[in-house]
Parts: C-alpha cells; sequence; structure tokens
C-alpha cells in the first residue's frame, strides 16, 4: 500500500479490456450464426478459443488484478465479503470481487471447452467441424449434443453474470462496466500495490495462440 488517495484508480489493463469485449463480441457472433453460418460460427469459436487460452495465460503472467491468484478467494472470503454487501453499499475491491472471480472461471472454462467440442461436431447436414474427421460418426454426433449441452449451461452463466452487473449498478451503486471500459474506477484510501505488465506479452500469446490453431485444427 502507499499514501492515501481519493481520486481515480487504474484496475484493468489494456489486454483483460480487449479480452473481455473481444469475448463479448465473438459470444454474440457464434449465437447468431449457429445453424444459420455454421463456417462463421466455427471461426468465431475458433477466435474465442485463442482469446480465452491467451486470457488464462495472462491469468498466471498478466497483471496483478489479472491474476487468478489476486481474485480467487477461499469460500470464507466469499461468504464474508457477501455479508458486507447492502443496499447503497459493496466494500471496495480491487479487481474482481470475491464472488465475481469464480463466475469468471466459470465462464472461461465454458468458452474454452464449448469450442474444443465443437471441433469434433457436425450439423448432420454439411458441415462437419475442422477435427471430426478424427472421431467416428457417432462420436461426434455425441460431441455435437454436448456442445450444445455446454451452451444451455453457458447461456444460463452469461443471464446471471449480467444479471449480477445490473444489481450491483442499481442496488450496490457500483459501477462494473465503466472501469473494464477506461480501465480505471474511484477509489478513496491507501493505493494498492500493482504490477502492469506490457500489453506486447498478451499480444505475443495471442499470435502463438493463433499460430497453435491455424497449424493443428484449420490447416
Amino acid at each position: 500500500m502507499t499514501a492515501p488517495t481519493d481520486a481515480k484508480l487504474k484496475v484493468w489493463d489494456l489486454p483483460t479490456r480487449v479480452f473481455h469485449w473481444l469475448i463479448v463480441a465473438l459470444f454474440v457472433v457464434s449465437c447468431l450464426t449457429a445453424g444459420e453460418a455454421m463456417k462463421i460460427h466455427m471461426l468465431s469459436g475458433l477466435l474465442t478459443f485463442t482469446l480465452v487460452a491467451t486470457r488464462i495465460l495472462w491469468g498466471f503472467f498478466g497483471s496483478t488484478t489479472s491474476r487468478f491468484g489476486s481474485f480467487l478467494k477461499q469460500p470464507k472470503t466469499v461468504l464474508s465479503y457477501a455479508r458486507q454487501l447492502r443496499p447503497g453499499y459493496a466494500p471496495p475491491v480491487f479487481g474482481h470481487t470475491p464472488t465475481g472471480g469464480w463466475m469468471i472461471v466459470a465462464l472461461l472454462a465454458l468458452l474454452m471447452l464449448m469450442p474444443m467440442v465443437g471441433a469434433f461436431g457436425n450439423d448432420d447436414v454439411t458441415f462437419r467441424g475442422p477435427l471430426s474427421y478424427l472421431v467416428d460418426k457417432q462420436t461426434s454426433d455425441a460431441l455435437t449434443e454436448l456442445h450444445e449441452a455446454l451452451f444451455s449451461i453457458l447461456i444460463s452463466l452469461v443471464i446471471l453474470h449480467v444479471l449480477a452487473v445490473v444489481v450491483y449498478h442499481f442496488v450496490f451503486k457500483e459501477d462494473l462496466v465503466r472501469p473494464m471500459i477506461t480501465g480505471e474506477r474511484p477509489w478513496r484510501g491507501p493505493l494498492p500495490a500493482a504490477r502492469f505488465v506490457s500489453a506486447r506479452l498478451a499480444l505475443l500469446l495471442w499470435l502463438a495462440m493463433l499460430a497453435l490453431v491455424y497449424v493443428y485444427v484449420l490447416r
């Protein structure tokens, strides 16, 4: 901690914000193209995979607030935080809230798993996933069903996530969206110690993920 302040505090680095909004955009594209434009749906899913894989790596090598170790808390810490929530007030947190941290992990896991499973699937008409040739038709059909089941779970979590953001805004008077756009949030009190890693590392990691997907999936 450093000297007390009452100003804007940098919370989110550029890579974390870019990952977040690109994944949101690709999720929308994937939803709109499922069953309609399967090639676009496939590419959207693979791009999502590369971004999520990079975000997971960033959770180990990235900036302080982006690291899993900074926001994955023990259940007793999560419960203690939840008990302090009341209308008009949420305890100030530098980064993800203890309650939201585990939701982030669940969303990342599903967003990572769905393209992996979908790559082996088919639509029983004209489309076959880029890795479907590695399995027989029965297995491909089973993985297609799993892909659809995972989507049902994912959409439920997305709705819960959005509802939580709305509740924080209107009930607890905490804006979680603006900091994910600007990277800053109001902060009163001692400044937390934080380390922000260069965005160049994130770009290199993402390019490496793109290369791996191209070589092992698309070629």
